[in-house]
């Protein structure tokens, strides 16, 4: 199918492709080199996951990992009301307001952001309009966040599939890889509530329950962001044993890790963790301070030459 002209201007930041290898391996194994399978049959991974997510949410020295999150926004790091999409019961108060109705977003979604700028090279994708994405992105972000790139509707392919629903789009990531010089099947991930956009790449995606109006309205603890904290220290622990983050994947997807992480109590007691960690007080500490947040220490982003139309099928 021939895909429309795609005028994509990414910013990309002119890092250096090679990052640090994975931390050290936990007392459980006294440096010994283990399989991703090993470490989870044996119940070892939770202790190798906290080592490096609490360093990392504590702002000490941890090596960026090679993995590169592309973020979805509306259903995953927020809910936005439409005049079909509206919250039902009794909400609490709505962080921003948008033209199509109020915004809120979702629970986590401060720690989750603040560990993925420290630990990942982060860029979003999303198919609302530009002018919608950056207002989104202005109430999520903080100064020292800066996204390697930023993709909206425009950037999608139309989906053509049978049964499609109208207006229907796919991210697909080959736009990335054959754009980012970093960026490739062995280190891309992205992260989405909407399996169908991400369907032409199942090895490289993580998909999440929606953040709904429902959820909002109920008042109900949504917890998903913390385990995707802990699912993509899984992922680039996966690349730094295996050298591709398909192999995590394809060995336990987001919801069958969810499931064995609430069965395991060194997984609670993580999660816990992460959940007690005031997000509010270390961005207040990185905003006044003139210490330059890790992520920060990058090159300035770049904007890349656009892409030509390409047939796709």
């Amino acid at each position: 199918m021939s895909g429309a002209s795609l005028a994509i201007e990414l910013e990309i930041a002119d890092a250096d492709t090679s990052s640090g290898q994975s931390d050290e391996a936990n007392e459980d194994y006294q440096g010994a080199e283990v399989s991703l399978r090993d470490m989870v049959s044996a119940r070892g991974i939770w202790g190798r996951l906290e080592e490096s997510i609490m360093s990392c949410m504590h702002g000490e020295v941890v090596d960026r990992s090679s993995l590169c999150a592309v973020l979805d926004l509306n259903g995953l790091l927020l809910f936005r009301e439409t005049r079909k999409d509206r919250v039902i019961g009794k909400p609490p108060p709505f962080d921003f307001r948008m033209k199509t109705g109020r915004a809120w977003l979702r629970p986590n979604s401060s720690v989750f952001l603040l560990y993925a700028f420290r630990r990942f090279r982060v860029g979003f994708w999303s198919s609302a309009m530009s002018q919608n994405v950056k207002i989104m992105l202005q109430h999520l972000l903080h100064p020292f966040q800066k996204p390697i790139f930023v993709l909206n509707r425009r950037d999608t392919l139309p989906d053509s599939a049978p049964g499609a629903k109208p207006h229907a789009t796919l991210k697909d990531l080959t736009l990335l890889w054959e754009s980012v010089p970093y960026m490739s099947d062995k280190n891309t991930v992205i992260v989405d509530d909407t399996p169908s956009k991400t369907r032409l790449q199942e090895l490289n995606r993580v998909i999440v329950p929606e953040y709904t109006g429902r959820e909002v309205g109920s008042g109900s603890d949504d917890d998903v962001l913390i385990w995707v904290i802990m699912y993509l220290e899984f992922c680039a622990l996966g690349i730094s044993v295996d050298g591709s983050i398909q192999s995590p994947i394809g060995y336990l997807d987001f919801a069958d890790f969810v499931k064995l992480g609430r069965s395991e109590d060194k997984a609670v007691a993580l999660f816990n963790r992460i959940s007690d960690f005031d997000a509010n007080e270390e961005v207040a500490r990185i905003s006044s301070t003139t210490e330059k947040e890790k992520v920060a220490d990058d090159l300035p982003p770049q904007t890349s030459a656009s892409l030509q139309e390409r047939d796709t099928h």
